[in-house]
């Protein structure tokens, strides 16, 4: 194939003992000067050797091969082919790293036999395993090229796909991994180290492919023999993939199944949960059936992957066969069992399931170790906490303090310390929230490992984040939210990335970069998707709808309401004994709606109830915001005085820990609210009417404007008719939250005949009601909230 091309020959100057002498280097150089256009030379050198290629006076390539790396890793493959392969698509590309494995001989013949095809693609097709161009090139240059004897023990030895020397000593006799390190090192055979085991040693592929083809089917039964031999001996090194793999080529699956159950953390450790899955599909369904706690790991690892449908269905399956057990045998294995069905509710968002089964575990089979008892107790914690139910906060928190000294448990530290912060910030507690979000990032940077860092301290850097955020500490918020960004997905907790997503689509949103922010949240949604995460997919929706709303597209967010279910019957809406934070969150994106539609009553009734849920549970946070939502909506149905005492109820929580976004993010209709209150009591030394007058000066800054009082885009093209000027005085009476009565009484009017200035004012504005009118009037700029 070389020859064809008219290629430069490659001299390969291999044993030479003659490197110092100085003919050696005249006669190189005189060939190299003498004939540049048609020799290489390459030097293959088994030991460290002065090669001191500035001696060459001629103008030929040299090149020295190593063999103890007769392959290229895939940086060098990379390389490889960026400088000689730039013509190659990618595609084409990752086939020739495929189809060589790093052999540089294959890529040369891959590169030389594709240039002078007429069809490259057909050529590169062809160019496999033991068929095609490269098997011819292994038998004619390699396995022709050594002795009988060598190419006998090379199809011997192929019967083991990965080897050392005393692997091969032990397995296959005395002797024989000797011979075969001694054939590889003098023919240049092509080998490679095995990447997830160093210590082992492979033929290339192709040459194995080869290898046991020619080997024939005379051998399988002394095979399994080997195999089996093979098995035990790599099981005693801890080599277990390799070990499972020769139990699987030796026919025992049995034997299969057991390294399996002993070995899955192992495979978890090195990230090869893939690789522990596909074997145990291998396995026979009664084989795999007779060995529940493999199954047990095989339903863990599913659930590490988010293949939550297919581990709940090993699970329910192995349940099934502990109930005809030996009652003994099926108690030993129920504590694993609970603790699997925990793990899979746990990470698959069904919390209130996760808190039963978890408690059930810390009350009926209580683990003797005092690390898996701390785990179960803060993993009940975390589903409860969103159960709005914070109660063993405090035995929380003494066991975050326990584990951050310890390095070994920098992980299970930074995740205790995360869930304690969110329920802190949940409870409204900002300034503790903060300072565990703290502990835990200098727990990521001094104890975590440095590859595992970045994603250990985007989870508290996520929920720092939103605590600044609330704080209106914009600056730092973004910092935080853009270092946790591209860690959110690995972060191992939900909270946290829930968190961070809304955080940095409020920052954007803010900034009015409304594309940024769609694009963070369309990457929740993808991961919500994924792991069929359903609070991550309420946080999206609620998101756009508030998002929509900000920029006074109603009829769009009505389709995103429509499309989410979240229009229909408000009892719906209403807190039940299941409901969690994500419940609240679709709740609050229903109140939005349903406000910005005037249904203004059931708003009031359904916030009113969950304000008692959060109110119980003293989840601050969550307080101020139904509280705020709620003074909206007795605002706009003209109900002024209970608007006012909602509104100051949120300022008398909020004001201690500083929360300012909870307020600012509502807009205009909060203002006026706070103004209210400013103007009733600046003249007083209440700390609530002064931390009002704050939020005005920030409000003053921002200028913000509700949503629920931008024009909407589709309202634009139809303006609605001048109103009067009785009608305003009446529109802006009722605004103020005054009654028909009231009206005509400060007007010197009679009540009906308010009531017909009022018709005649909704048909002018293609409105039905009073709340409708005041919205429209507000929009179109007929009325102003005072300031």
């Amino acid at each position: 194939e070389f020859h064809a091309e008219k290629r430069p020959l490659t001299l390969l100057l291999d044993e030479c003992e003659r490197w110092l002498e100085p003919f050696f280097w005249r006669t190189l150089s005189t060939l190299l000067r003498e004939a540049p256009a048609h020799f290489h030379l390459a030097v293959s050198a088994r030991h460290p050797i002065p090669l001191a290629t500035t001696r060459l006076e001629g103008e030929g390539d040299a090149v020295r091969i190593d063999l103890d790396a007769l392959a290229f890793d895939e940086t060098q493959t990379a390389l490889w082919l960026a400088e000689k392969g730039a013509a190659w698509n990618r595609d084409t590309r990752h086939q020739v790293t495929s189809l060589t494995a790093g052999w540089p001989a294959l890529l040369e013949i891959a590169l030389a036999g594709s240039r002078a095809a007429r069809n490259p693609d057909r050529y590169l097709e062809r160019l496999h395993g033991g068929r095609g161009r490269i098997g011819s090139y292994l038998r004619s240059e390699v396995l022709r090229e050594v002795p009988d004897q060598v190419s006998t023990l090379l199809q011997q030895t192929a019967v083991v796909p990965q080897f050392n020397r005393t692997f091969c000593n032990s397995v296959l006799g005395r002797g024989v991994g000797d011979q075969l390190c001694s054939a590889i090192t003098r023919y240049g055979l092509p080998v490679r180290a095995v990447t997830a085991c160093p210590e082992l040693t492979e033929f290339h592929p192709a040459l194995r492919q080869l290898l046991e083809q020619d080997r024939g089917t005379g051998r399988r039964v002394e095979d399994r023999e080997v195999h089996a031999k093979a098995s035990r001996w790599l099981a005693r090194h801890g080599m277990h993939p390799q070990a499972i793999d020769h139990a699987f080529r030796g026919t025992d699956a049995e034997r299969a199944a057991g390294l399996l159950a002993s070995s899955a953390e192992q495979f978890a450790e090195r990230g090869e949960i893939d690789t522990f899955l596909r074997y145990t599909k291998l396995l026979p369904i009664d084989i795999a059936r007779r060995h529940p706690s493999m199954r047990l790991r095989q339903a863990w690892a599913m659930t590490l992957i988010s293949r939550f449908d297919e581990a709940r269905e090993i699970l329910r399956d192995v349940r099934r066969q502990l109930g005809a057990l030996h009652s003994g045998k099926a108690g030993a294995l129920e504590p694993e069992l609970l603790r699997r069905e925990m793990t899979v509710d746990l990470l698959s968002d069904n919390l209130h399931a996760a808190a039963v089964v978890a408690t059930r575990i810390l009350d009926t089979h209580p683990p003797q170790n005092p690390a898996v008892l701390r785990e179960i107790g803060m993993e009940r914690f975390y589903a409860r906490q969103n159960l709005f139910d914070c109660a063993d906060l405090a035995d929380a928190e003494a066991q975050a303090a326990l584990l951050r000294d310890d390095p070994s448990q920098s992980f299970a530290s930074v995740w205790t310390d995360c869930v304690v912060a969110n329920a802190e910030r949940m409870r409204g507690a900002l300034i503790q929230s903060s300072q565990l979000c703290q502990e835990a990032i200098a727990v990521a940077n001094r104890h975590a490992p440095p590859e595992d860092r970045s994603t250990m301290a985007a989870m508290p850097k996520a929920i720092l984040a939103n605590v600044c955020y609330e704080q209106n500490r914009l600056d730092e918020a973004e910092k935080h939210a853009t270092q946790a960004f591209a860690f959110l997905d690995d972060s191992g907790l939900l909270d946290p990335a829930i968190i961070g997503y809304q955080t940095l689509a409020r920052l954007h949103a803010l900034r009015k970069d409304y594309r940024a922010a769609e694009n963070v949240l369309n990457r929740a949604a993808i991961l919500a998707g994924r792991r069929a995460y359903r609070r991550l997919r309420n946080l999206v929706i609620a998101e756009r709808i508030r998002i929509s709303l900000l920029r006074g597209r109603r009829a769009e967010a009505l389709r995103l309401a429509k499309g989410d279910e979240l229009i229909g019957d408000p009892d719906g809406r209403l807190p039940t004994a299941r409901s969690d934070t994500g419940d609240l969150m679709r709740t609050l994106a229903w109140a939005r709606i349903a406000t910005a539609a005037g249904e203004t009553a059931d708003v009031v009734r359904v916030l009113r109830r969950w304000l008692k849920v959060v109110t119980d549970c003293t989840y601050d946070l969550y307080a101020v915001q139904l509280s705020t939502q709620l003074a909206i909506a007795l605002q706009i149905q003209g109900d002024l005085r209970p608007a006012l005492r909602q509104i100051r109820s949120a300022l008398e929580t909020a004001r201690p820990e500083g929360l300012v976004r909870s307020f600012l993010d509502e807009g205009e209709p909060v203002r006026y609210l706070l103004n209210e209150i400013w103007n009733a009591g600046q003249a007083t030394a209440d700390p609530v009417v002064s931390y009002a007058g704050q939020l005005l000066k920030t409000f003053a800054q921002e200028q913000p404007m509700h949503p629920s009082l931008r024009v909407a885009e589709d309202d634009q093209a139809a303006p609605a008719e001048p109103l009067t000027p009785r009608q305003l005085e009446i529109l802006h009476l009722v605004s103020a939250g005054l009654s028909n009565r009231e009206i005509g009484a400060d007007l010197g009017l009679t009540e009906g005949s308010v009531k017909w200035h009022l018709h005649d004012a909704y048909n002018r504005l293609g409105v039905q009601r009073r709340s409708q009118a005041v919205r429209r009037a507000l929009q179109l700029g007929y009325l102003h909230f005072a300031t």
